[in-house]
């Protein structure tokens, strides 16, 4: 196809070239009009077939690629043998590589259920039901049976646990933390209190209640301290609960005390961060279980 343009080119200009001689030598000649007449013939003659071929060449591509359809490659019987054994090697080649795969060797394995006599289905497994007894310790405001403020007490002591702990007053958020992230965060978000820190001592003396039970939190130094009562309402609850010694686990953590919340300050015309100061308290949670058949 590439030759075939090449030609018609050549041909046209060719045939532009002889028609320009042919008007110049008319011009020479004082003879415009028979120039003209030669060099139109010349072109006609050149032209015509020129065209005849370039346009017989292009039905010919059109039907060579309409028409053009996919032989498969036919094989001897030598050669499909051979090809046969080919794939064969490559099968077991793909099969060493899946055994071999990590992926495959963490394949999750499907669930069979194993067979038990019917003696063991018929003895039914005990299931542990977890729940939740949750209280408030009573009187934080007034003084302890040492005669301290418990209040300041709370305060101090648990200052000094976190240092000793290490943990972070206000949840370690900043006040540019705490305009971004959060709404409100308590001074003591991040301190808890577990088992053998907290201890119930009843209290039959107690002029008020003879069933009254006190609360103590051992806050790591020589002494432990009394923070206040246990709810008039649940200390039955609570001492036939210690005494079943169904107990799973014991933890406090404060409430209340110091908060740090967004504000919106007038003047400034922004939102800021500020300090309040709430009655601070200690709600004591107990984990235990029931049983049943």
């Amino acid at each position: 196809m590439n030759q075939l343009l090449n030609f018609i080119l050549k041909v046209t200009a060719i045939s532009a070239v002889i028609f320009w001689v042919l008007m110049l030598l008319g011009f020479l000649m004082d003879s415009e009009s028979i120039g003209l007449v030669t060099g139109i013939i010349i072109l006609i003659i050149l032209g015509i077939p020129t065209f005849l071929l370039y346009k017989k060449a292009f039905q010919k591509k059109a039907n060579h690629t309409q028409h053009r359809t996919y032989e498969r490659p036919t094989y001897s019987a030598s050669k499909n043998i051979d090809i046969q054994k080919r794939n064969e090697t490559f099968d077991d080649l793909r099969v060493e590589a899946e055994v071999a795969t990590p992926v495959e060797i963490h394949k999750k394995q499907e669930y069979k259920p194993t067979q038990t006599s019917k003696q063991e289905k018929a003895i039914p497994t005990p299931t542990v039901d977890s729940r939740r007894f949750t209280f408030n310790v009573a009187g934080v405001t007034q003084h302890n049976d040492k005669n301290r403020d418990i209040q300041k007490l709370l305060r101090r002591f648990g200052k000094l646990y976190c240092e000793e702990n290490l943990i972070e007053l206000y949840g370690g958020f900043t006040n540019k933390d705490i305009l971004e992230y959060v709404f409100e965060v308590s001074e003591f978000v991040d301190l808890e209190f577990k088992d053998n820190e907290i201890s119930f001592v009843p209290e039959p003396t107690n002029e008020y209640d003879p069933n009254a039970i006190k609360v103590f939190i051992d806050y790591g130094n020589e002494e432990i301290h009394h923070i206040g009562y246990v709810p008039k309402k649940h200390t039955a609850e609570l001492k036939n609960l210690l005494d079943s010694k169904n107990v799973l686990a014991i933890t406090a953590c404060y409430v209340g005390g110091k908060i740090k919340e967004i504000d919106y300050d007038l003047e400034k015309d922004k939102d800021i961060v500020v300090t309040n100061e709430l009655t601070s308290g200690v709600k004591v949670e107990i984990k235990y279980k029931e049983q049943k058949r």
